[in-house]
């Protein structure tokens, strides 16, 4: 599959999530997030690869916790999966929250490498840090998903946040 048909297949996908995620009956919409990851957007050192991914946030009404996704394509041994912030998309910067920790490594042709909602045991914010102070950084454009793997460590794709609504 052409690296363009899989974004668009990534992206339609990610829209779906969100869309699921959206209630109309509930009143207002949903404040969501998303990020395309690949490893050209790694910092400080992009990383050729053949992985690509997507992550989508939902913030619960009461805006106390985030329902999250992230799907991925051709990654081999995912071993960590994090927001990290504050940082532009040229930065690269510590973890805020742990979304996924692949203990073992975790290989995925073509799908959902985690799903869940932060914080929680399993899907922690850093100590002395705020589900508010993470959603303001994303607002902001001021922080990113990435995917770690035993091949590259210090991440092999990336993507910044943005708002989608």
């Amino acid at each position: 599959m052409k690296r363009s048909s899989l974004f668009l297949t990534l992206t339609m996908g990610l829209a779906v999530a969100v869309a699921a995620c959206e209630d109309e009956s509930s009143g207002p919409d949903l404040e969501t997030f998303a990020a395309t990851l690949n490893g050209q957007n790694e910092r400080p050192n992009p990383v050729t690869t053949d992985a690509v991914g997507a992550a989508s946030f939902t913030v619960a009404e009461n805006g106390q916790s985030v329902d999250f996704a992230i799907t991925v394509q051709n990654i081999e041994n995912a071993t960590a999966a994090h927001i990290h912030g504050p940082a532009d998309a040229n930065t690269a910067t510590g973890v805020l929250v742990t979304l996924f920790a692949g203990n073992p490594p975790v290989s995925v042709a073509n799908g959902t490498l985690v799903t869940g909602t932060f914080p929680s045991a399993q899907f922690t914010i850093k100590e002395g840090v705020s589900v508010d102070s993470v959603l303001t950084l994303m607002r902001n454009g001021m922080s990113y998903v990435n995917v770690h793997t035993s091949a590259n460590q210090p991440g092999e794709i990336r993507g910044q946040i943005a708002r989608t609504n």
